[in-house]
């Protein structure tokens, strides 16, 4: 059977993402790609995105904004990735992505959106490099799905630019030593952990146990020592690693980004 490829202006944008959608395992098969309507504010304004990438450990996501390579980079697309990379997520937004998918796990949604800011993902219908310096400033990725159809209108999808990187199956979570609560670590991936408020954690740390508690509040989550600090406050980042024999391990880390 014989495809041709599907101009950057021969389909409506809708089309696209539901073209997406239906190809999502093909696409993201260690994630969940879920429709995501819900309206984000930020200091620069509101704007709606399309889609949610979630990393199947809940320890990562991406707010989608789905494109065509014929619409202009200025306005629209700026717009919504400045507001996306510095948005407010909360309830709201744990409500829309259940909804939406009923097969995640809300407790670990509401765990997932006090971590880290999720990052920006643009998923566009054809190669735009122009677009690209720009979006490095905000960290967001910029995957290409190109389309091709049969005469009997089937679809194969061909995938390029930037894919989200997973974390190494190891790694629970990266934290860092919160700068107002110096005795403290906040999460970056806190669902990992799958800690309540209150609960308690067994980590090594120099071959030695250590116990934390977990206290959360609206938007992020903190594990506090319940004996003597062990942090070194001069080396602010952290990992938390799962080892072979199930337990958890506290090292220093270098800061790394999760997309």
């Amino acid at each position: 059977m014989w495809y041709e490829p599907v101009a950057p202006d021969a389909i409506y944008e809708r089309d696209y993402e539901r073209i997406l959608l239906d190809r999502r395992l093909d696409l993201f098969p260690e994630f969940y790609l879920v429709p995501f309507k819900a309206p984000v504010w930020s200091p620069e304004g509101c704007a709606h995105p399309d889609l949610a990438l979630i990393e199947r450990r809940y320890r990562h996501w991406w707010v989608v904004e789905v494109e065509l390579a014929s619409h202009p980079l200025e306005g629209h697309v700026m717009r919504q990735v400045s507001i996306f990379s510095s948005g407010q997520y909360g309830v709201e937004h744990v409500n829309a992505l259940h909804a939406a998918e009923p097969e995640l796990n809300r407790s670990l949604l509401h765990q997932m959106v006090r971590g880290e800011q999720p990052s920006a993902y643009v998923l566009v219908n054809s190669g735009v490099p122009a677009w690209e310096p720009w979006l490095r400033k905000y960290n967001t990725l910029l995957g290409v799905v190109e389309l091709f159809q049969a005469q009997n209108n089937q679809y194969i999808l061909r995938m390029n630019g930037d894919y989200p990187r997973l974390m190494p199956e190891e790694i629970v979570t990266y934290c860092e030593v919160d700068p107002v609560l110096p005795r403290s670590l906040r999460l970056a991936s806190p669902a990992a952990l799958k800690l309540g408020d209150g609960d308690e954690v067994r980590l090594l740390m120099n071959g030695c146990p250590t116990r934390w508690k977990a206290l959360a509040s609206k938007d992020r989550v903190w594990l506090f020592p319940t004996g003597r600090c062990p942090l070194n406050v001069r080396q602010p980042y952290y990992v938390i690693k799962s080892l072979a024999s199930g337990e958890l391990l506290l090292e220093q880390a270098k800061r790394v980004r999760t997309s």
